[in-house]
């Protein structure tokens, strides 16, 4: 049985086939977005087994974390789950990002009659060439949403400008602990300081939009 959350894609390859004598370059943008489905569970989930190591709920919880600042714990264990948090949260947040825009070719060719030439086609070009539809609502909501600003506002400027930090660190306001990734400043617009595992969960709920709105492509796209 399919889940109800689920985004079929193979119902959309059966569709293309059927309508479209020129399927084949269809068809490989949508194994291009099953492909990262696949490359996004696996960061995401090895960012969250890495992010465990730094994660306390409570005081004594924070021992290991502190021990581990303070150069007592083993550091290269340490070190090794600090680079694999950070490099997969970033693996996950380009997949993300990087499946809308694959997404916006779908949109082009199947909604649009291909009116955005190819080499500048993304995700904002074919939000504003929709007429008004429920996809086109859907879509807007997810391009204005907060954790697709932070996301798109990470990645300009870790590409044009600087990585932003990720560090180790203990909040005894909070009474927790994790890693934390920095402030940084795009556009004009300051973004704060968040927990790792804020911003993993933040993705996820970028990417489950984004499936909605696979779902809602293939319910405007199949009788």
């Amino acid at each position: 049985m399919k889940s109800p959350t689920a985004w079929s894609l193979s119902d959309l390859k059966q569709h293309i086939r059927a309508h479209r004598p020129d399927a084949k370059p269809l068809l490989n943008v949508i194994e291009s977005l099953g492909r990262a489905e696949l490359i996004f569970n696996y960061h995401f989930y090895a960012a969250r087994d890495a992010l465990k190591i730094f994660v306390g709920d409570g005081e004594v919880d924070h021992i290991n974390v502190i021990k581990a600042l303070l150069g007592e714990a083993d550091r290269i264990e340490t070190n090794l789950a600090y680079i694999r948090s950070e490099a997969h949260l970033t693996a996950c947040i380009h997949t993300v990002r990087g499946s809308l825009d694959i997404f916006s070719n779908l949109i082009n060719a199947l909604l649009l009659e291909e009116r955005i030439p190819l080499h500048v086609c993304d995700i904002y070009k074919a939000h504003q060439a929709l007429g008004e539809s429920p996809l086109k609502a859907q879509l807007g909501a997810l391009l204005g949403s907060s954790w697709f600003t932070y996301m798109s506002g990470l990645i300009n400027v870790t590409k044009h400008r600087q990585l932003v930090r990720h560090e180790v660190a203990v909040s005894m306001e909070e009474n927790r602990s994790g890693v934390r990734i920095g402030s940084f400043e795009y556009k004009g617009k300051a973004f704060p300081a968040y927990w790792g595992i804020e911003v993993l969960t933040g993705v996820l709920e970028v990417k489950n939009t984004f499936v909605a709105c696979g779902r809602t492509l293939n319910a405007e796209c199949i009788a």
